[in-house]
């Protein structure tokens, strides 16, 4: 799947070459991230998932997608 494919019908589209990174997976645990995946980085009851987008970065994510402000 491409990240645009991914992220159809959200209202969200990313810009050129972006749009057609190619995702192997999804995440919302950075220690399950694989190379290529998707981190979902999202702001929970106790913690906010922005704060482990290094570690899925680390762990070869392909891209992070979070609310803004990181």
């Amino acid at each position: 799947m491409v990240l645009g494919e991914l992220l159809h019908g959200t209202g969200v589209m990313p810009d050129g070459a972006l749009g057609a990174l190619e995702i192997g997976g999804i995440a919302h645990d950075s220690e399950r991230v694989k190379a290529g995946d998707a981190f979902f980085a999202l702001r929970g009851r106790h913690a906010d998932g922005r704060s482990f987008a290094a570690e899925a970065a680390r762990r070869g994510a392909a891209v992070c997608i979070c609310e803004a402000g990181i």
